[in-house]
């Protein structure tokens, strides 16, 4: 802890080298078919720790826990994945846009789900390190013996940067 004054205090802007990225995105997703009335319905939360290593390039972690419901049934998951950002602009800007992907592993009573993401959106800074951030996002996921998914979504959130 003594160290790390000395080291948040050496970057100069929010996506610099070193820089600590704490930030996270929610969606919901209401999906339904021509075979029946019910709904499939995803509540997924996203919060995020990465870590500059160039000026914008980030590389860290999600952690993924995940709510769904259809036909009745409930359940609730929870994933983990590493994840790698790049945000665009230099020093000092209002806008970062970005692209960001990631993989994940999920495992739900017996089930092990593996998938991947791609989005890409921008960051809006309220302050120098503090901004709110929406996505536009891909997910395609991998059920094993249940099938394949994937999802098309916009997400928002709010990113940190500590530096």
């Amino acid at each position: 802890l003594i160290l790390v004054p000395g080291v948040a205090s050496a970057q100069s802007y929010a996506i610099d080298r070193g820089s600590l990225l704490v930030d996270g995105v929610a969606s919901f997703s209401s999906t339904g078919s021509d075979e029946g009335d019910d709904r499939n319905m995803v509540l997924q939360l996203q919060p995020s720790l990465q870590y500059s290593v160039i000026p914008g390039l980030a590389l860290g972690g999600d952690v993924l826990p995940r709510r769904s419901s259809f036909d009745g049934e409930s359940d609730t998951t929870y994933g983990v994945g590493p994840t790698i950002s790049y945000f665009f602009g230099g020093e000092e800007r209002k806008i970062y846009p970005f692209v960001s992907g990631g993989v994940q592993y999920f495992r739900s009573d017996d089930t092990d789900t593996f998938g991947y993401n791609v989005s890409g959106g921008a960051v809006v800074m309220l302050t120098g390190g503090v901004g709110i951030n929406g996505e536009l996002y891909y997910q395609d996921w991998d059920y094993g013996d249940l099938g394949d998914s994937n999802v098309f979504g916009l997400a928002f959130g709010i990113s940190a940067f500590v530096f």
